[in-house]
């Protein structure tokens, strides 16, 4: 994950656990503290398929480790559907506002979740965008914007992650 942040133009830096002085998170990216969390690759195994229950515990285990949270998701099977119906329920909880940011990436999609909305960065346009939710509606509770609305000035969390 390290890679993909520095090859988006990002300086990173790994995170030494500090024992017995709390969590930690795994990297720093440009001044934020960012936990990654990933599921084990498909490869063949029979493995389950994360579920939206699935990005919500993961979401829930990064509280204290980071301000953003980076799921990495490739070759887990978990589909942009099923992310964005996971963060959907994360964004309801009453302690969703522990974290800033969170950032999904999964075998063609890069999903992020800012607080207050979800966007979906288009790989090469260099933009984000509000996604297409399923059949057509906004998730319910994740306060989404609609596409046509101004973009608000972004926060350093967003800004360090190219939200």
């Amino acid at each position: 994950m390290a890679e993909t942040l520095v090859a988006e133009g990002h300086h990173v830096r790994s995170v030494a656990e500090r024992p017995g002085r709390g969590r930690t998170p795994d990297l720093d990216v440009c001044g934020t503290g960012v936990e990654v969390k990933s599921w084990a690759s498909l490869d063949g195994r029979p493995r389950r398929v994360p579920t939206r229950g699935s990005i919500v515990n993961k979401l829930v285990g990064a509280h204290g480790q980071g301000e953003v949270v980076v799921l990495y998701a490739c070759g887990s099977g978990l589909s942009a559907g099923t992310a964005l119906r996971g963060m959907a329920d994360y964004a309801r909880r009453q302690r969703a506002g522990e974290l800033r940011a969170v950032r999904i990436l999964g075998d063609g999609f890069d999903l992020a979740w800012v607080r207050d909305r979800i966007v979906e960065r288009v790989p090469g346009a260099g933009a984000a965008r509000e996604p297409a939710s399923p059949a057509g509606r906004e998730p319910a509770g994740t306060g989404a914007r609609p596409a046509r609305e101004p973009r608000r000035r972004l926060s350093a969390p967003e800004a360090a992650l190219g939200w």
